[in-house]
């Protein structure tokens, strides 16, 4: 399902209502994979009507790849929502999710080391 290939979608403003909020409860229930559908499509209707309404689904995409522990991936997400969004509700939030990846590749090292310890003993 492309928006593209059905353009009669992009008259309905409940569409884009529609798939916030499955995305949304696919997110809730852990279905990333749905949830992240959801939210590139509409990525791809806010692009050519909407741009300004980006920053929730950018800010979804960066949760949804932290939470699967693509903190590179997270890390371009909520780094587009800091940059191209300043001034969003989202912001602070993309900021707070940046330090929880930068604290996460400091401490996972140490994590380790401290398993590998406990094994050999």
């Amino acid at each position: 399902f492309h928006l593209s290939k059905s353009p009669e979608l992009l008259e309905k403003s409940e569409v884009d209502h529609a798939l916030f909020i499955l995305g949304d409860l696919y997110y809730q229930i852990g279905n990333f994979t749905e949830a992240a559908n959801m939210y590139n499509l509409l990525k791809e209707l806010f692009e050519r009507e909407q741009p300004e309404r980006l920053d929730w689904v950018f800010y979804q995409l960066g949760n949804i790849a932290n939470s699967l522990k693509n903190y590179d991936e997270s890390e371009i997400f909520f780094q587009k929502v800091i940059n191209d969004y300043p001034q969003s509700f989202w912001t602070p939030y993309a900021r707070e999710k940046l330090d929880y990846i930068q604290w996460i590749r400091e401490i996972e090292p140490k994590i380790e080391e401290m398993r590998k310890q406990q094994a050999e003993e």
